[in-house]
């Protein structure tokens, strides 16, 4: 058997159309010397929509939240490890709905290759266990990538593309997931 056939029983059958890898190119309406949050926001208006908001909670962190559904993304920026080192990260994460938690595991574990085949880089999953065998409740999915050093006056776009990137791919990804139920 050859590799790609293995692989395509970990495949999504019903294929969503995705954001792909990143490319900033796509979001060229966020200008490069915007802030990040700036960013964030010109990039919500212009490639989310109405139905979303952005909510900054302080200097390193934003909620885009839509206003006709239940779904928000946490942004976060760190710049140093917890050990002390330098290295601005930057985290996107998706809340999984409650009764969801069991779907995600299962959909995000079977289709993991497919995941970071299509966005070309991981996403992370973690539900809550309940009290009861097989009880698995909410969680979220998140993705991060990290710059190493923080970004210039003229990067705060960049990073601003990447987060409404991320977006797009978390939505994308529970999507997929949700269109490919027990897998």
């Amino acid at each position: 058997m050859r590799d790609d056939e293995e692989d395509s029983i970990y495949d999504f059958w019903n294929k969503l159309p995705g954001p792909g890898e990143f490319s900033s190119d796509v979001f060229a309406a966020i200008p490069m010397t915007a802030t990040v949050w700036e960013g964030v926001k010109i990039g919500v208006s212009e490639y989310l929509g109405v139905r979303w908001v952005v909510e900054v909670v302080d200097k390193d962190n934003v909620v885009v939240r839509r206003t006709d559904q239940p779904l928000a993304y946490r942004l976060k920026q760190t710049f140093r490890t917890p050990g002390g080192e330098l290295n601005y990260a930057m985290w996107t994460t998706r809340d999984i709905p409650e009764d969801m938690g069991f779907t995600y595991m299962v959909g995000s574990g079977c289709f993991q290759k497919a995941i970071q085949r299509d966005l070309g880089i991981p996403v992370g999953v973690s539900a809550n266990l309940g009290q009861g065998e097989a009880e698995v409740t909410g969680g979220e999915l998140k993705t991060a990538v990290s710059l190493g050093e923080p970004p210039t006056a003229q990067q705060g776009g960049l990073v601003a593309r990447w987060f409404i990137w991320s977006i797009l791919a978390l939505q994308w990804v529970g999507e997929s997931i949700e269109a490919n139920p027990k897998p």
